[in-house]
C-alpha cells in the first residue's frame, strides 16, 4: 500500500475534523453494548497492570537470607532492599528475623570463598530442613550455588550480588534462570563495555589481572571477558594467579610487582579482599603502582577510585539492584513464579575518574573523556571514610 500524505489548510482541516468527530459519535451511539463493555474492560485491565501490588491485609511474610561471607556489598544491597520494600508499601508485610539470617562459615572475607565446600553444603541443607520462611535471599555466587544444589524446589529463591550468573552456570541464560523457584539480577553486558571503554581512554598494550585461579575467581575478576575483548581489539592480558582465597595485601603486592616486571602498563582489580577497604589497607599496593606510574583500574567500587585508583567502572549499582530485587520479591510474594520474571537490570555502567591519580600516573586524558565521566574526584581522599 502506498503512503498518502494528507494536506489541508487550517480552515478545511477544522471542517473535516468536526465532521469526523460527529460521525464517530453517531457510530458509538449505535454500537452494540458488548463493544463498549469490552473497551471498558481493556481499559480496566491496563490500569490494573500499572497499579502497584499491595500486600495482603494482615499477612506477614518471613524472609531468610544467606550470605557467602561478610562482604560489604552484600550488606549494602540488603540495607537498600529494606528501604525499597518500605517505599513500595511492603515494609510492614515483610520481616527479616535475626534467627533467619545466615552466613557461610569459611574464615574468609573474600566475597566468595569455597574453602570448606562440604561443611558449607551441609549448612545449607540444614537451613532448608529448618525452614520457617516464605522466601530465601542468597547473596554471592558460592551461597547461591549451594542453595541451588540442595534446592527442594518448594520455596522461592532470589540470588543477589552474583558477578556473572551465566558464566558461572547459576542461570541457563540471560532470559531463563533454568529453575522454577529461582531468579536473580544480571547485567546484560557484564565487563565487555568496561574493558572497551578503559582501552579507548588509555590505549594500553598489556593489562595485568590478579585473581585466584578458580571458576569463581576468574569470574570475579572478569578474566574471560578481558581475554575476549583483548583478542578483538588487540591488547594482551597478563595473569597472576598465585593468590590464595584470602588474597592478602602481601599477596597482591607481590602480584603487581610480578606483573610490572612482565611489562604490564595497567593493572585491573576485580573483587579482591586485598583492596577491600572494609577489611584491608591497600595503600602499599597502590603506592608501588604510583612509583612506577602504572594506572590502576577497578570494577564496581567507588571508594577505590575516591581514595586510590586512577579509573573505575561501575557495572553494578547497589541502589538499582536493590530496587530491582524489591520488585521481584513483591511479585513473587504476590503469586508470580520466579523463573517467569525478568532478570536483566536496566543499568548503564558509570565511568569514574580520579584526577590526582591521573596526574600521578602521567596520563593525558582528553576533554571528551572528562565530559563522559559520570563522577570525577579531584583529589585522593585517603583520610576520608
Amino acid at each position: 500500500m502506498n503512503r498518502v500524505d494528507f494536506m489541508c489548510n487550517p480552515v478545511s482541516c477544522r471542517s473535516v475534523g468536526i465532521r469526523f468527530v460527529s460521525r464517530l459519535r453517531g457510530v458509538l451511539r449505535r454500537a452494540p453494548t458488548w463493544i463498549l463493555s469490552c473497551a471498558c474492560l481493556v481499559g480496566s485491565l491496563a490500569a490494573y497492570a500499572d497499579a502497584p501490588l499491595l500486600p495482603p491485609p494482615g499477612k506477614i511474610f518471613q524472609v531468610a537470607s544467606l550470605k557467602s561471607s561478610d562482604y560489604w556489598l552484600y550488606d549494602s544491597v540488603f540495607k537498600k532492599l529494606h528501604a525499597a520494600l518500605g517505599a513500595r508499601g511492603w515494609g510492614d508485610a515483610i520481616v527479616f528475623p535475626d534467627t533467619l539470617q545466615y552466613r557461610l562459615e569459611s574464615g574468609s572475607h573474600s566475597p566468595d570463598s569455597d574453602s570448606d565446600t562440604d561443611s558449607q553444603a551441609s549448612a545449607v541443607r540444614n537451613i532448608w530442613a529448618r525452614g520457617g520462611f516464605d522466601l530465601l535471599l542468597s547473596f554471592g555466587t558460592i551461597a547461591t550455588q549451594h542453595v541451588l544444589n540442595e534446592n527442594p524446589g518448594t520455596i522461592p529463591v532470589v540470588g543477589g550480588v552474583i558477578t556473572d550468573p551465566v558464566g558461572t552456570g547459576i542461570v541457563s541464560s540471560k532470559t531463563d534462570s533454568g529453575v522454577d523457584n529461582f531468579t536473580t539480577a544480571l547485567n546484560d553486558n557484564p565487563g565487555s563495555s568496561m574493558f572497551l571503554a578503559l582501552h579507548r581512554i588509555v590505549n594500553f598494550k598489556k593489562m595485568g589481572i590478579l585473581y585466584t585461579d578458580t571458576k569463581f575467581g576468574r569470574s570475579f575478576s572478569f578474566v574471560n571477558v578481558a581475554v575476549e575483548v583483548a583478542r578483538d581489539i588487540g591488547f594482551e592480558v597478563l595473569s597472576y594467579t598465585d593468590i590464595s582465597s584470602e588474597d592478602t595485601v602481601e599477596e597482591c603486592l607481590a602480584g603487581v610487582k610480578n606483573l610490572y616486571n612482565r611489562g604490564a602498563d595497567v593493572i585491573f582489580f576485580g573483587s579482591l579482599t586485598c583492596i577491600d577497604l572494609t577489611v584491608s589497607d591497600p595503600a602499599p599496593v597502590y603506592d608501588f603502582l604510583d612509583s612506577k606510574n602504572i594506572p590502576a583500574f577497578v570494577a564496581d567500587d567507588r571508594n577505590q577510585v575516591k581514595k586510590f585508583a586512577t579509573l573505575g567502572v561501575v557495572n553494578f549499582d547497589s541502589h538499582e539492584v536493590a530496587s530491582f530485587h524489591a520488585d521481584q520479591i513483591i511479585r513473587i510474594l504476590s503469586g508470580a513464579k520466579p523463573r517467569d520474571l525478568p532478570m536483566i537490570v536496566p543499568f548503564n555502567f558509570r565511568l569514574l575518574v580520579n584526577l590526582e591519580a591521573v596526574r600521578q600516573n602521567k596520563l593525558d586524558l582528553s576533554l571528551d573523556v572528562l565530559l563522559e565521566a559520570d563522577e570525577i574526584y579531584t583529589h585522593r581522599l585517603r583520610d576520608k571514610k
